[in-house]
């Protein structure tokens, strides 16, 4: 996957042999370098993460909802709003995996303002206590970059394996107050 990603952003980003961002992903750290500096993402924290499954009686399909604040420390140096409350919503026939890897699903907007955004997704689904979520933030950033370029985009990936609190017949749940490393996986301008 990642040499794809390579090749895509080398293709778009330095043609007229004038690159204005590379990414690297290796070990956990995301770095994006512009044309004047190098930038060391830190992980997006996720906390307070909950996921409930209900249907109506046992031949019915789940409908389920995960709920987590989402917090980015790489926006602190400039941004009012650093944080978020956000929720996704789906159905799930109870048994089948979920994989929206090549953009099954769309992003939910979580916040948004003038210099800001907060977008969330659900990405993998396997059980209720094994799913993941991809998450990302715009904001403005003129610390590391210079205008017109000064407000990246982050993405990061939350892998969750949460404890199961509530398991009835037609009620699951499960809950992790944590904080959660979501690594950063990708960056754009």
């Amino acid at each position: 996957m990642f040499p794809i990603l390579f090749w895509i952003l080398d293709l778009c980003l330095f043609s007229n042999a004038s690159p204005l961002l590379t990414i690297a992903a290796a070990s956990g750290k995301s770095i994006l370098s512009s044309t004047q500096k190098s930038v060391d993402f830190q992980p997006l924290q996720v906390s307070n993460v909950s996921l409930a499954c209900d249907r109506l009686n046992a031949t019915a399909p789940f409908f389920c909802e995960v709920e987590l604040n989402m917090h980015d420390p790489n926006s602190e140096l400039q941004n009012r709003v650093t944080s978020c409350a956000c929720n996704v919503t789906w159905a799930w026939d109870g048994a089948t995996d979920i994989d929206n890897g090549n953009g099954g699903s769309s992003y939910k907007i979580c916040w948004m303002d003038d210099e800001t955004f907060f977008e969330m997704r659900l990405l993998t689904f396997q059980s209720v206590n094994n799913f993941s979520m991809e998450l990302a933030h715009s904001y403005k950033d003129d610390v590391h970059f210079t205008k017109p370029w000064d407000h990246p985009t982050i993405f990061a990936l939350a892998d969750l394996h949460l404890p199961v609190v509530k398991n009835e017949k037609n009620k699951i749940g499960v809950f992790d107050e944590g904080p959660i490393d979501a690594p950063v996986f990708m960056a754009t301008l």
